[in-house]
């Protein structure tokens, strides 16, 4: 039995006219927001991962041309927490890996991780983020900037360059909302929840 199911218990045989006799104090209201309240804190706590893996892919067809870009998220047993897919129009490749890295990270923060573990095939990226390449363009240095403030919200984090062939499922989705989109379709924006393990890692 987990603790919400002993809460939803405890609120089905609480005497709350009794409570209420003894506590004046005590509204309805105040009664049912204070349970509302640890059914919330119970819920965060059920969503919060120890390890979340981070894999991100942008691409772009053209440099610039018709751009998409890739999140995955795996938990510590490998299993599937999220993928998203996303058109981003004509943009760069160095724009969409950016982006897509923003986009992962505000997704992953949503879990509440004690640690994220980030992973690029863009060797660019990774070394500008971890401080070894400097950023010449403005435009990139904005992103650059956005990334650093999703980053100070996390508590722990590390992120690595690995090969392409390591990181597919990301190039997958972001490839897949370019082709897409050039077959007419609307602008995807893949955001499920899905069962199951993957060999990314």
């Amino acid at each position: 039995m987990n603790k919400k199911e002993i809460l939803n218990i405890i609120c089905k045989y609480l005497d709350t006219n009794k409570l209420q006799k003894d506590y004046p104090e005590l509204s309805k209201n105040k009664i049912k927001n204070f349970f509302i309240e640890i059914e919330q804190l119970i819920e965060k706590e059920e969503k919060k991962h120890k390890i979340l893996y981070l894999y991100v892919d942008g691409v772009s067809k053209g440099n610039p041309g018709d751009s998409g870009i890739g999140v995955l998220i795996l938990s510590e047993n490998n299993e599937i927490i999220e993928e998203y897919s996303e058109f981003i129009g004509f943009k760069t490749n160095n724009v969409a890996e950016y982006t897509a890295l923003i986009r992962g990270i505000e997704k992953a923060i949503l879990y509440n991780p004690d640690e994220l573990k980030i992973f690029s095939d863009s060797k660019l990226i990774v070394n500008q983020i971890n401080g070894k390449f400097k950023i010449k363009s403005k435009s990139m240095i904005q992103l650059y900037e956005k990334v650093k403030k999703l980053l100070n919200r996390l508590r722990n984090y590390t992120i690595s360059c690995i090969p392409r062939e390591q990181n597919y499922r990301a190039d997958q989705l972001a490839n897949l909302a370019v082709g897409k989109n050039r077959l007419g379709g609307k602008n995807e924006r893949k955001n499920c929840i899905s069962p199951g393990k993957c060999t990314a890692r």
